[in-house]
């Protein structure tokens, strides 16, 4: 999954190239989206390209957590703080937020 990767230009390259965006079967909530999947380190790029190839990513739940949950959850095992990039997770707040989902609503 490029998304593991993190990189913009990777996920350019491959929604550039055909690369299949959706699950076979077409249901996320088995698999998760490529966005419950970033590292640390991803780049807003990264994240603002998979928003528009999957743009309800931010509300689905895989194994009942979103994408923002999926990357706070992770950023705990992170080895160093300063991997996480912020820039990122103000993205994926400010997605949540503003579609006012249950997860905005806690927050």
């Amino acid at each position: 999954m490029a998304a593991k990767v993190g990189s913009e230009e990777l996920v350019l390259a491959l929604a550039e190239a055909g690369a299949t965006t959706v699950p076979k079967d077409g249901n996320s909530s088995e698999t998760g989206t490529p966005l419950h999947f970033l590292p640390c380190s991803a780049s807003l790029g990264c994240v603002r390209q998979l928003k528009v190839l999957f743009p309800n990513a931010c509300k689905e739940s895989f194994m009942d957590i979103t994408p923002l949950g999926a990357l706070i959850s992770r950023s705990f095992r992170c080895a160093s703080e300063s991997l996480l990039n912020k820039t990122v997770l103000t993205e994926l707040i400010t997605e949540v937020v503003v579609h006012e989902t249950e997860e905005g609503r806690r927050l």
